[in-house]
Order: C-alpha cells, then sequence, then structure tokens
C-alpha cells in the first residue's frame, strides 16, 4: 500500500478514536491499535499510537487540570506503576499474536462486562468490587498499557467505581495516562522505533488529532455520558473482533 493511503487511512482512525478520547478520557489507543495494526504492524502502530496518545493527553491534562481527583490519581499510579516495565518487558519478549490475543480477551470482557452494567434494567447502585480486585486489575492496567499502550479496560472499572463525575474521571485518567506514557516514550525513543515510517506516521497524523481532539472537547461537554459510554463498550468488542482476525 503506498504510504500516503496508509497515512490517511492511519489518520482517519486516529480521528475517531481521539475524537472519542477528547470525550471519555480513554480509548484512543485501545479502539485504534487494532485497525492501526492491520495498515501498519505492531512495530509500527504502537509506537506512534503511543506519541498521539501523548500529545492528546497532555492538551486535555492542560485543559482539565482543575478537575484531576489528585488523591486518586496518586492510588491508582501507586498499583498501575509497577506493571509498566511487566508490560514493555512483555512486549519485547513475547510472541506479537499470543500479546494481541490477550489484549482482545480483556476488550471482550471489559466490553461485556461494560455493556451489561449500562443496560441493566434498573439503576440501582452496583455493588462495589473488593478492594484486593480493583488493586489488581490495576497492576494488569499498568502491564496492558506497557505493552500496547492501551490500558485502559482494567483501569476503566477501576474509575467508574470510584469517580462518579464525567469531568473528574477524564482529567484524572487523563493524568494518569500522561504519565505512563512518558516511561513508554522513552523506552520507544532508546530502541529508536520512531525512526523512519513510524516517524513520518506521527507527523502526518496530527492535524486529524487536533481535529479529533478539538472536536472531542466540545462533544463532552454536549453529549450524554450515558449514551455515549454504551457505544464505548460496543465499540471495544467490534475492536476485539478485528483483532483476532
Amino acid at each position: 500500500m503506498p504510504f500516503a493511503l496508509t497515512a490517511v487511512l492511519f489518520g482517519l482512525v486516529v480521528l475517531v478514536t481521539h475524537f472519542v478520547q477528547g470525550i471519555t478520557g480513554f480509548g484512543c489507543a485501545v479502539l485504534a491499535m487494532p485497525f492501526c495494526i492491520m495498515l501498519t504492524g505492531i512495530d509500527t502502530a504502537r509506537p506512534v499510537l503511543t506519541v498521539l496518545a501523548l500529545v492528546l493527553d497532555a492538551y486535555l491534562l492542560v485543559i482539565s487540570w482543575k478537575q484531576v481527583d489528585w488523591r486518586q490519581y496518586l492510588h491508582i499510579l501507586a498499583f498501575v506503576l509497577p506493571g509498566l516495565p511487566v508490560g514493555m518487558i512483555a512486549f519485547n519478549v513475547l510472541p506479537q499474536t499470543t500479546l494481541t490475543h490477550i489484549l482482545a480477551a480483556f476488550m471482550v470482557i471489559v466490553g461485556i462486562h461494560g455493556l451489561a452494567s449500562e443496560l441493566r434494567p434498573t439503576k440501582e447502585t452496583p455493588r462495589p468490587w473488593p478492594a484486593w480486585l480493583l488493586g489488581i486489575l490495576l497492576f494488569i492496567g499498568g502491564t496492558m498499557q506497557g505493552a500496547f499502550t492501551s490500558g485502559g479496560p482494567p483501569v476503566i472499572i477501576y474509575a467508574t467505581q470510584k469517580l462518579r463525575d464525567k469531568s473528574s474521571f477524564r482529567a484524572t485518567l487523563v493524568a494518569i495516562w500522561t504519565t505512563l506514557n512518558v516511561f513508554i516514550i522513552a523506552d520507544i525513543v532508546v530502541r529508536h522505533k520512531l525512526n523512519g515510517v513510524p516517524g513520518k506516521l506521527v507527523l502526518t497524523s496530527l492535524p486529524f488529532l487536533a481535529l479529533g481532539a478539538v472536536l472531542g472537547d466540545l462533544a463532552h461537554h454536549r453529549i450524554s455520558g450515558e449514551h455515549f459510554t454504551r457505544l464505548i463498550y460496543g465499540v471495544l468488542l467490534v475492536s476485539a473482533v478485528f483483532m483476532v482476525l
């Protein structure tokens, strides 16, 4: 496939998925990864999406700094950060097929769990998950972030339990992703993973990212969170199917 066509298709995926994250505070990497892997392979998609995710998260963090729940930020980071190097090592050691199937399985689990919760006929407050299980989920989120820049699913389960305000939910998550992606990008740079095509794709994707980020932030303040959350979990399931094809 010519690079120009790849760049446009890659950019369109970035536009849509970064629009989603502009609204919710999560989703750009986990939603974009399966489609971008089909376009370029995981060795190119991962470093490019990591850099683009950091750019978007930094922008969202700046405009929503006052909404960050710093107590929850520190608590999440304490569990997620130890998992980060585990995922980074796994990415460089385990077969890529194994990694993509692991990610797809998590996406299916979280998607079904989320849709079941959202479509529940009664709107009673769900029973809180035990603290030990939430801690394990956060650690798993750290390993997934290190491997795929897609640690969202397990962390989202925790955040939905602890961060009820929509703006605080988004701001706290992007603060977490910003912190973690700095470490991942440092590893990517050291391994020269941005040389050649990945570096070019970062540059060609920036205009798509900018448009998606601005539109997503506008929609964040206007779109019903309930209906869009259902859409997010549905897209997680669809993305998981594409990942294992």
